[in-house]
């Protein structure tokens, strides 16, 4: 049987998921304003740590999941960011509202 995985393991291996996706995704999309938007994001990564909601921030850059994203949210809402909450759960509305408008417009293709 494998032992348990700590949180520090857990932190640790989003962290490096998250920096193997982001090269991955920047060698593809340089100027593409959707990497750019999650570069900025993933930049705030060293101030999540410093004010204890790096976890859930760094799940929300690896997962880049609406469910991610509000706890991500919920999470700086509790520590009293209001402006960082706010923007992160204006994110997940606006990927959400994304997603929708892509499904329908592929949908409408013949």
């Amino acid at each position: 049987m494998s032992e348990p995985v700590s949180n520090a393991d857990e932190l640790e291996s989003l962290r490096a998921d998250l920096a193997q996706r982001t090269a991955e995704r920047d060698a593809l999309k340089p100027h593409d304003p959707l990497a750019e938007m999650w570069r900025e994001l993933e930049a705030y990564q060293p101030q999540a740590d410093r004010e204890g909601h790096g976890e859930s921030w760094a799940r929300m850059c690896s997962e880049r999941t609406k469910e991610a994203a509000e706890e991500a949210a919920n999470c700086v809402r509790e520590m009293s960011e209001w402006d960082a909450a706010w923007a992160v759960a204006r994110i997940a509305k606006w990927a959400g509202d994304a997603v929708a408008a892509i499904r329908r417009a592929k949908e409408a293709k013949p």
